[in-house]
């Protein structure tokens, strides 16, 4: 097991380059299942997922977050 961490500690990376090939519905569920795992505090998962996938509302949050920050 120490190992396997070890592993993906070393070999993780940070993506900056993404593709326009859009992930499926079936991925998306599996990528929030997933993060449905991740530990919290008291076991209180305070999480909400929204998932965006039109081009344009992406675009338009964006614009908003830089705004904002």
């Amino acid at each position: 097991m120490e190992e396997e961490v070890m592993k993906c500690i070393k070999e993780r990376r940070s993506i900056r380059d993404y593709t326009d090939e859009p992930l499926s519905r079936e991925l998306i569920e599996e990528i929030i299942m997933a993060g449905r795992y991740a530990p919290s505090a008291e076991n209180s998962q305070p999480w909400k997922f929204i998932v965006i996938t039109s081009r344009d509302e992406i675009a338009s949050l964006s614009g908003e977050v830089k705004r904002q920050i």
